[in-house]
């Protein structure tokens, strides 16, 4: 529901959500203060099985709308005819799709389609020809074929991307030259012990690439945060432990006082806006990374308290609105004495223009599935 009635006319953005089973369009209806149900397309109908090793990823180029997902050993991309130039009225349709090997993302540079698959960075116009592709991952690689990148990040003419293969784990950075050819221009390597490479987000006015990355010691979960260069370089510039927090490493909110929490999601460019949990709830903060180092500027609780599984956070910004979303994953006993397993989804709008409010916190009609990714339009 609508949590303040300033905002009763405002015409908020309209969402694409893909779970699990269908892509939903959602419309914001003033006059209810809240998301209503426009249309739902099934997946099922141009999928027969889905291998969720890898999430299904979404993004939207021009009028059109491309899933990828991997099916057994292949993948499929898919383009969709869609709401996405502000007319809510079209309809979802299915036009073209391509089959690749592994999948590991997805990503636009507004131009073009950009896929991770079979160990390469794939460069496609909207038609899905290929215009480009380079090896990242090396086919001396055992099984190199199944390790792609999980994480897209396009800043410019540049391709930044985060790829799991332990000891060590890679960051690429890929340029588009102007004849749309891909060259690998960095290659960086984070070791630890059984790292993770979390998530990434660019500062340009500090030159800063900053990665969350997150390992596991002897059962202890940790998490910390490496800053590169944004351009060239290959020595890191900085680099801090956020969870646990140790006294002599950890985080400095606004006052000065060291705070240990993990970050779920964050957006992709500066100023940086991330959803983190600390002692059980969910809050917004604002980053800065001044002098190389994170640090909290504003935090605001968001209302989700963490229970259960948490399977997804989603965020996206968009003008002066983060749009976070949430699925967890309940077990409850059912009259049969099984445990019966159902999702709930929640939303989450923020204004961040000034100081930073809720203005829109709504439970969505989706118990039995999960939501894995979402646009705006």
């Amino acid at each position: 529901m609508l949590l303040n009635s300033s905002y009763m006319t405002t015409s908020l953005h309209g969402l694409v959500l893909l779970t699990q089973d269908e892509i939903i369009n959602l419309v914001y209806i003033p006059s209810k203060q809240g998301y209503e149900v426009q249309e739902k397309f099934p997946i099922k109908s141009f999928v027969i099985a889905q291998d969720y090793q890898v999430l299904p990823q979404m993004v939207a180029l021009n009028d059109f709308i491309f899933i990828g997902m991997n099916q057994h050993k292949k993948s499929l991309v898919v383009r969709l005819d869609a709401p996405t130039s502000l007319l809510p009225q079209r309809s979802i349709a299915k036009s073209l799709s391509k089959s690749f090997g592994r999948l590991g993302a997805l990503g636009t540079d507004g131009e073009h389609l950009l896929i991770a698959a079979e160990g390469s960075l794939i460069l496609l116009d909207r038609n899905l020809e290929i215009l480009d592709r380079v090896q990242l991952i090396s086919q001396n690689w055992s099984g190199s074929e199944n390790k792609n990148v999980h994480d897209i990040l396009v800043y410019q003419n540049r391709v930044y991307l985060l790829d799991n293969i332990l000891l060590p784990a890679f960051l690429f950075q890929v340029t588009i030259d102007t004849e749309k050819k891909l060259q690998i221009t960095r290659i960086l390597e984070i070791q630890d012990v059984y790292p993770h490479l979390d998530r990434q987000w660019l500062n340009p006015e500090l030159e800063q690439w900053v990665v969350i990355q997150s390992s596991f010691r002897q059962g202890n979960y940790r998490q910390n945060a490496h800053i590169f260069p944004l351009i060239q370089g290959r020595e890191r510039l900085a680099w801090q432990n956020l969870y646990p927090n140790f006294r002599n490493m950890g985080i400095l909110n606004s006052v000065g006082e060291v705070e240990s929490f993990k970050i779920l999601n964050v957006t992709k460019m500066s100023p940086a806006w991330a959803i983190i949990s600390q002692a059980k709830e969910s809050y917004l903060v604002k980053i800065n990374t001044n002098n190389h180092r994170i640090e909290l500027d504003e935090k605001l609780q968001l209302g989700i308290t963490i229970r259960g599984y948490t399977r997804n956070w989603l965020m996206l910004n968009q003008d002066k609105y983060i749009f976070v979303f949430n699925s967890t994953q309940e077990r409850s006993p059912s009259f049969l004495g099984w445990m019966r397993e159902q999702f709930s989804n929640s939303l989450v709008v923020v204004d961040i223009q000034e100081n930073p409010q809720v203005i829109l916190r709504q439970n969505l009609p989706f118990k039995n599935t999960s939501m894995l990714s979402f646009l705006l339009y």
